[in-house]
């Protein structure tokens, strides 16, 4: 919805093109109102405790006890002592299924120790998300009043 049909409802409302009741330019632009107009009303508050979305798209040892500390409610660090490439799979698990966490590298001893602390960027994201949903709606709206 956003990269596509956001994009050119957004480029139809700059365009100085006559438009009317009912066309298909109005009835995008209300389409994609509607998407943001739900994506505002979506609540916006940071995390109550430490619990974060625990879902991995890889089920291995390591990946589910990431899996077990990212789902407690109570736990903020977790560490794992691994060789290189274990820890390289873990941190790319990390970036690619958009955990909460901030990683270091503790290099003291061998093998080395990941070390992952739990933080806000979902609820970062939503913010940023909100602002550009309500400057988009605002940049729209005066499509959708034809």
């Amino acid at each position: 919805m956003d990269s596509i049909l956001l994009a050119a409802a957004l480029s139809l409302a700059e365009s100085a093109a006559p438009r009317s009741a009912g066309s298909t330019t109005a009835r995008l632009c209300e389409a994609v109102l509607d998407h943001l107009e739900q994506r505002i009303a979506e609540p916006l508050e940071p995390p109550a405790d430490w619990q974060r979305p625990a879902e991995l798209g890889c089920r291995c040892q390591y990946c589910r006890d990431l899996s077990r500390f990212l789902a407690s409610p109570s736990e903020s660090t977790w560490q794992l002592k691994a060789v290189q490439d274990v820890r390289s799979h873990v941190e790319q698990r990390i970036q690619l299924d958009q955990c909460d966490l901030d990683r270091t590298t503790n290099k003291l001893g061998r093998p080395y120790t990941l070390i992952c602390t739990k933080n806000q960027a979902s609820s970062e994201r939503r913010v940023r998300q909100r602002e550009q949903d309500l400057a988009d709606r605002e940049r729209l709206m005066p499509l959708n009043r034809v």
